[in-house]
């Protein structure tokens, strides 16, 4: 069994760009002393009204990992939008 706290941010920073931060820590209530997190944040910009460039960044931690495996997993990403409207 798990018990799960967290939080979520979300912020406009100005006209074009967009913050969102997210975070939850799971605690294990079966074996005390181990737990996981998960911490993502992420922003996007507009560029141009069709263009957008986004950027994340996610943490994952895990206080007990299998043999031979890392406690954290991390991953930064990027790219761009575009919308198609009529």
């Amino acid at each position: 069994a798990e018990a799960y706290w967290g939080e979520d941010f979300d912020h406009k920073l100005g006209d074009a760009t967009s913050l969102v931060q997210s975070f939850r820590m799971f605690n294990n209530l079966s074996d005390t002393g181990q737990y996981r997190m998960n911490f993502d944040v992420g922003a996007n910009t507009r560029l141009l009204k069709w263009l957008t460039w986004n950027f994340g960044f996610s943490d994952r931690y895990l206080s007990n990992p299998a043999p031979g495996r890392k406690t954290n997993d991390i991953l930064y990403t990027t790219g761009i939008g575009v919308a198609f409207a009529r």
